[in-house]
């Protein structure tokens, strides 16, 4: 009996799978490379986004880990290489640089006059090295040797050998190497420790309107961002077109194909999009308390809906101020700087709109609300299509809202001016 209370009591304290993160699981490294990348391909779109790089669009994972489409019609490609920085610097004897290398070439000969500049992208430094029995392989000494001459023969003694054995390791000619290494550039991207911090603090917050975000907003949106670079990068394209397109027509418009497509002004939309404040109809037994009390302002806009003839505009008028208030409550709490100028132009706005709506309909008789009314809805619609900077983005819903707003503050009338009764 001792002995298995022993026993027990030894299991219980012996350490458990789950006591310790396993470092070794190749699972756990792949997934952080390809995260990696995906991340990486957002500070190409935020760099272009932010007119540092001239791109219109990125293609992911096609024929490169990226291709970034330039405003001249040319494409530079990206490959993207992680490594464990105790693993060292990287050389031109490591495998994945040569790979790179190589499929640049194959890229070059398969698109001549298509391609611009090749960059190889990495958490890990290449060796600069100068020293003579390592300088041979130093891929940014090896480079910028390149860039000095003009033809093979240029090439100094003790890189020769470097560039023959790589012509072989390519399978290409010493002139086709040459062509493409002249417009090989190296970066270093962020560690993989912190590229995530990295890309919504140096990156993501230089876009316009992300400046004053906190960090958990910036990161939400590196999140939403990573993920649709992950779903470009992926063959899980979703359009419908993918069922009643052609399989033998032109791969220029195959929807798996444009799948892998992310225009900059994509993404500069899904930002601003983010950025505002979400329109949300509040159910009607909901209330935000603002400096008068809300029960006043619906028994003032009762009071004159119902003069109006519009008393079965009521409840959804009633629903639309409240949700209004709530709407301006958080912009003031996430836009303090300039929520009172978006206000006032709003207000100033609907108010002029209503004016002219009521001065329209008033010309058929004392009662015109209901006349008001659809003039003002009209107004207001056609000013979300037409006049966006009027409206700044919001919601119809949103600005009916304020027109109620208006009206219980007795900026707007519906009908004819009338003694209100005051609540008891």
């Amino acid at each position: 009996m001792l002995d298995s209370d022993n026993h027990s009591e030894t299991q219980k304290n012996a350490l458990s799978p789950i006591d310790e993160l396993d470092t070794k699981d190749p699972g756990d490294e792949t997934q952080r490379n390809y995260a990696y990348q995906s991340a990486y391909g957002v500070i190409l779109l935020v760099a272009a986004a932010t007119e540092k790089k001239p791109y219109s669009a990125l293609w992911c994972e096609h024929y490169e880990d990226f291709l970034g489409q330039r405003h001249d019609g040319l494409f530079n490609a990206y490959q993207v290489k992680t490594s464990r920085p105790e693993n060292g610097d990287w050389t031109l004897t490591d495998d994945e640089i040569r790979k790179s290398i190589k499929r640049f070439i194959a890229l070059e000969l398969k698109y001549p006059l298509k391609i611009g500049d090749f960059h190889i992208v990495s958490n890990t430094e290449f060796s600069d090295s100068e020293a003579e029995k390592k300088i041979h392989k130093s891929p940014r000494q090896f480079l910028k040797m390149v860039k000095n001459i003009s033809i093979i023969s240029e090439i100094p003694e003790g890189f020769n050998k470097t560039f023959t054995d790589l012509a072989d390791y390519c399978e290409c000619t010493p002139d086709e190497l040459l062509t493409v290494l002249k417009r090989v550039r190296l970066v270093n991207g962020p560690s993989r420790t912190e590229f995530e911090t990295v890309i919504s603090h140096d990156h993501i917050s230089k876009l316009q309107g992300c400046e004053n975000l906190d960090p958990d907003k910036l990161n939400g949106l590196r999140d939403e961002l990573i993920e649709k670079v992950a779903r470009a990068s992926s063959l899980r394209g979703k359009d419908a077109s993918r069922h009643w397109s052609p399989l033998d027509e032109n791969d220029r418009y195959n929807p798996e194909l444009l799948a892998k497509r992310i225009f900059v002004s994509e993404i500069l939309e899904f930002v601003k999009e983010k950025q505002g404040v979400p329109f949300r109809l509040l159910a009607p037994q909901q209330r935000v308390s603002f400096d008068k009390p809300a029960s006043a302002r619906s028994f003032r806009l009762e009071q004159k809906l119902n003069r109006g003839g519009l008393s079965t505009q009521l409840d959804s008028m009633q629903t639309k101020m409240l949700s209004s208030e709530y709407y301006f409550h958080e912009l003031a709490q996430r836009n303090p700087k300039d929520w009172e100028k978006i206000y006032n132009h709003l207000e100033n706005f609907v108010k002029g709109e209503c004016d002219e709506a009521q001065l329209d309909a008033s010309q058929e008789g004392i009662i015109f609300g209901q006349k008001m009314f659809t003039q003002l809805s009209q107004r207001l619609r056609i000013a979300m299509t037409t006049r966006q900077n009027m409206v700044h983005g919001v919601e119809y819903e949103c600005l009916m809202g304020l027109a109620a707003l208006l009206t219980s503050e007795c900026f707007v009338w519906w009908s004819e001016k009338f003694e209100l009764e005051r609540e008891s």
